[in-house]
């Protein structure tokens, strides 16, 4: 076999990694520096990015690019976003460019994912490739598409092999969760993001009906979403596999512990509520085993940082931001187990004081790896002057004169 046969094969059958892996063999054999590239980018896939050796191999790929490129044909009309196994993986390009273009862009690449910008009159004419059905990864990105055609668009069966998808249009209502909840060709979704400002409980309700999404992995919904939608979704069987759940909007105290105790409790890692939460641990001591992220935004006062101090236990990122945590809640942080698992603790635009910073930083349970955000609080600048030279690289950022909240 020659390279292009190789390179055929691949953009033929983009999913069969085997194809990828016997092509690094080949160039292996021939001293080809790209048979590295490959092997590397596979590695890339099975580490997560916070993991400092990712890193070091993201590092090591782009020196690898640089030099000797890649494979396949790179996309005229398009952004490259990612690379798998030596090939193009993810684009971005415009609705206009993908409606001309979809057979140069898609159909004739190992090109998996498209991210979409800029609004299009012709949208409607995209309807019409069959080249949709190699796509598995769609993102539409403040797009402002009317929600009757997005409907429509939704309901082609050539979006089948989906795995992701992602629409974030500024004004979408419910209609396009009508759409996806009422298609069985969208049993292959893995990921699911409806981010309008229009999308409400209604929109959660549907989506936790409908059977043929069981295989969702992550969610997210809203930003109107109401307490009746969340516990829709915690009482959902067919949402028992989430480990990412993003959702928007205003919950009471039961939607809360409805959430606490809901069935993918024992799956779920990564968890954001957001706007007006009466947050609470339901009860639960280490309410979600497997949790590694929490973020929640809403007012919340210092009570809840203790009371999430308290009761979770491994979690790897906290993002409080936007809330009204003051000292206290600091210095229970201070004094809890779950300060020496941090990688990063997000408390921007809070009403944290020198003696809070101080508490946390010179607490027993400090790792001496977590990054600490602290923009628009309680610290005077002087007193950001001074912890930066005593602590050095603790901080993400302390934040300047103009954003201090005096």
């Amino acid at each position: 076999m020659e390279l292009k046969d190789f390179v055929q094969a691949i953009i033929e059958e983009p999913d069969v990694d085997d194809h990828r892996l016997i092509l690094a063999d080949w160039l292996e054999e021939r001293d080809d520096p790209r048979a590295e590239l490959i092997r590397l980018q596979f590695e890339m896939k099975t580490i997560e990015k916070s993991n400092p050796k990712w890193a070091r191999l993201r590092s090591r790929e782009l020196k690898l690019l640089r030099a000797h490129g890649g494979f396949g044909t790179a996309p005229k009309y398009g952004r490259i976003l990612s690379w798998h196994g030596g090939f193009v993986d993810e684009i971005e390009t415009t609705v206009a460019q993908l409606v001309d273009n979809s057979e140069e862009l898609v159909g004739k690449t190992t090109v998996r994912g498209v991210q979409l910008r800029a609004s299009s009159t012709r949208f409607k004419k995209l309807f019409d490739s069959p080249h949709l059905a190699r796509i598995q990864k769609l993102t539409f990105k403040n797009n402002h598409i009317l929600d009757t055609e997005m409907s429509e668009f939704l309901k082609l069966g050539t979006l089948e092999n989906l795995k992701e998808l992602s629409i974030n249009n500024g004004e979408m209502g419910n209609e396009p969760a009508l759409s996806i909840s009422a298609m069985k060709h969208f049993s292959n979704l893995e990921s699911l993001k409806l981010s309008g400002y229009f999308v409400d409980h209604n929109a959660a309700k549907l989506i936790a009906q409908a059977k043929h999404l069981k295989n969702l992995k992550q969610l997210s919904l809203g930003t109107m979403v109401e307490s009746p939608g969340l516990v829709d979704i915690a009482n959902s069987a067919n949402l028992a596999g989430l480990t990412k759940l993003e959702v928007e909007g205003t919950f009471d105290e039961n939607a809360i512990g409805k959430l606490h105790s809901g069935k993918f409790r024992e799956c779920l890692a990564e968890l954001t509520l957001g706007s007006r939460v009466a947050f609470h641990s339901g009860g639960f001591d280490n309410p979600f085993p497997k949790l590694k992220s929490l973020e929640v935004d809403g007012g919340l006062s210092s009570s809840i940082l203790i009371e999430i101090a308290q009761h979770y236990r491994g979690l790897e990122n906290l993002n409080l931001a936007g809330n009204a945590i003051t000292d206290s809640g600091a210095e229970a942080l201070a004094q809890s187990e779950l300060l020496s698992t941090l990688k990063k603790l997000v408390l921007t635009q809070n009403i944290v004081g020198l003696q809070g910073v101080e508490a946390i930083r010179n607490s027993k349970f400090w790792n001496g790896k977590t990054k600490l955000y602290l923009r628009s609080n309680n610290l005077h600048r002087n007193e950001r002057i001074a912890l930066k030279e005593k602590y050095g690289k603790t901080f993400g950022n302390l934040g300047s004169d103009s954003d201090h909240w005096q």
